[in-house]
């Protein structure tokens, strides 16, 4: 009979759990494929104007570039207060986010947004891996 000692079934579990913000993580960065097209329609976009290709550029790229300069200062966040905090400290800026996405009527909220998300997702691809490994027993 195939049987898990609780001490693995925890770190399972929590590998698992804290492995959510990584899915969170990816649907953030797929966001901008089918949103553009909404934001870029006159009768479907939520803003008070559609937006233009430079803007909408600039909506699917700014998280990318904001994330290359977030990861200086990730490493010394990671130091200082932690691999578990800094997992929790992800979930904020993410709720954060969302509501502005939500209640967003101009494209600067927008770009605002994406490029919060952005240095928020490169925490999340770097603390997630080191977190996982701290935790994990060597037979697991």
């Amino acid at each position: 009979m195939f049987s898990i000692e609780s001490v693995a079934l925890r770190q399972y579990v929590v590998v698992i759990l804290v492995n959510l913000s990584c899915i969170t993580t990816g649907m953030s960065i797929a966001w901008p494929s089918p949103i553009l097209v909404k934001l870029r329609n006159a009768t479907e976009t939520p803003l008070y104007r559609p937006i233009t290709e430079e803007e909408g550029s600039w909506i699917a790229s700014v998280g990318s570039i904001c994330s290359v300069f977030s990861n200086f200062f990730l490493g010394m966040l990671l130091d200082s207060i932690g691999r578990k905090y800094c997992v929790i400290l992800t979930s904020v800026p993410k709720i954060i986010v969302c509501c502005l996405f939500i209640f967003a009527t101009d494209v600067w909220m927008l770009i605002l947004g994406r490029a919060l998300i952005g240095m928020t997702d490169s925490l999340v691809f770097t603390v997630v891996p080191v977190y996982a490994s701290e935790i994990a027993s060597v037979s697991v």
